[in-house]
Formats: C-alpha cells, sequence, structure tokens
C-alpha cells in the first residue's frame, strides 16, 4: 500500500510538471476479479481502483494513457473515467508465436481449450480460425460439481488451456485431467496473469503438464518460475513496444 500511494502521488504530479504526455503502464490490473457486486455489502474494488487512476490529471497533449495486458472482463473498462484513457492490449500473440515455433518440423495438432465459457468469450475470436476450440464447463450432479466438455473434442489433439488469471490454478488442473482423459496427446497452459498466492504454482510441478506458459506481468512471480519446469516465462515487452512505437 506504500509503495502504491507514493506510485499514484508521482503520477498525479506528473502532468503538473508540464509532461507533454503520461503513459503508465499496468500490466495486471488487480482488483480485476472484483468487478461486480452479487449481495449487499459487498464492494466492487475494480470500480474503486479505476476511480483513482481516472483522478489523474491530464497532460499537456490531452489524457493520462493506462496500458492494461487481459484485464479479465470488458466491463472493467467501463469503470474508468473519461480523464484517462483505457489501452486494453492482450499477451495472446506471444502464445502464437510459441505454438507456431513448436509446431515447425513437427506433427503436434494443437487445441485451444477454454477452462469456461467466460474465458472462450474473452479469448475465443483471437483463435478462430486457427486452432479448433474446445470448451470445459462445470455441472452440477447430485451435491457434486463435475467438469464435461461443452463444446469440441480433445482426440488426439495437444491442448492448451487459454486463460488470463490463475490464483490456486485448481480449475486449469482439472481440466487437464478432463482432456486427458478425453484422449488428449498433451495438456499445456497459457496465463497471462500467474497469481499463485502462496506459492501456489508448486501444485504445477511434476503433474503431468507438458508446457505451463506464463507472462511477467507480475515480476515476482515470474522470477520465482524462471528455470522450473514446466514452466516457460514470457515477456510481454515485445506487445508493449509494438503498442509503444508502431512501425509506420
Amino acid at each position: 500500500p506504500e509503495r502504491w500511494v507514493e506510485q499514484v502521488a508521482v503520477l498525479y504530479a506528473l502532468p503538473r510538471y508540464l509532461a507533454h504526455s503520461v503513459t503508465v503502464l499496468v500490466p495486471y490490473f488487480p482488483t480485476a476479479t472484483m468487478e461486480r457486486v452479487e449481495e449487499a455489502g459487498q464492494v466492487a474494488t475494480a470500480m474503486t481502483m479505476a476511480r483513482i487512476l481516472s483522478a489523474c490529471p491530464p497532460t499537456v497533449c490531452g489524457p493520462v494513457r493506462l496500458v492494461i495486458f487481459d484485464i479479465h472482463t470488458l466491463q472493467n473498462r467501463f469503470y474508468f473515467g473519461d480523464s484517462v484513457i483505457p489501452c486494453l492490449l492482450t499477451a495472446l500473440p506471444l502464445l502464437m508465436r510459441e505454438l507456431k515455433a513448436e509446431e515447425e518440423g513437427s506433427a503436434k495438432k494443437y487445441a485451444i481449450a477454454f477452462p469456461d465459457e467466460g474465458a472462450k468469450k474473452r479469448f475465443g475470436g483471437f483463435f478462430k480460425g486457427k486452432f479448433p476450440m474446445i470448451v470445459c464447463c462445470k455441472e452440477r450432479v447430485g451435491n457434486e460439481r463435475r467438469l464435461r466438455l461443452a463444446e469440441g473434442s480433445a482426440q488426439g489433439f495437444h491442448c492448451v488451456i487459454v486463460d488470463d488469471l490463475v490464483q490456486t490454478g485448481g480449475t486449469l488442473r482439472n481440466c487437464k485431467n478432463l482432456l486427458k482423459g478425453e484422449g488428449a496427446t498433451g495438456v499445456s497452459a497459457f496465463i497471462t496473469h500467474a497469481v499463485f498466492p502462496n506459492a501456489a504454482w508448486k501444485n504445477f510441478i511434476d503433474d503431468g503438464w507438458d508446457s505451463v506458459y506464463v507472462t511477467d506481468s507480475i515480476p515476482e512471480t515470474a522470477k520465482d518460475l524462471t528455470g522450473k519446469d514446466p514452466f516457460k516465462v514470457l515477456t510481454i515487452a515485445p506487445e508493449l513496444d509494438k503498442y509503444l512505437f508502431p512501425t509506420a
């Protein structure tokens, strides 16, 4: 909290010192999953943080730009006020480059899997026409909640589960087991924001994963995962570079 207050104080001050323009990189929007209120007494902290950032004064050339990767739900975008410009980027091109590199000279057939319908809505358009897609979903059977395939087939494919944010990874591991049971030749995962509180990444070690791709949107986690199988840390720098310095 102390560092956050210091950063916001500097951010508010820059336009007052006649900064020509200000672009703020917020690769991981930490309150993104708290975007709605389902019962009285809850607080949508995604809106709270958006309000704090929206209070940035305008610069000489206009509003402050906020660059955010895979913000979880589009609803979060509308919590920001008109005084800032949220620039929503995705880290999925990093995964595409990895898959294309691995496909060369390989007999692997890839399919993209989503842990739920929400993930497909967020990311399905990016993969449409490029890879077969599979959707997992939970259903209640008696007092139990079970996972099943709602769409697609895993038979004969190396499945890559795609999600924007992972905490303990329980849902991803259940999806992995389901896909292998449905005939997948291998299962990997791609996670933009690997939160992994309390070193939850250890749950993925020796757990039957081919690869688990994560980005460095949370530097502390990326440092912990570097060099540890099955993790492969991908830097968001190329996508940030393309946005900040587009070629003519």
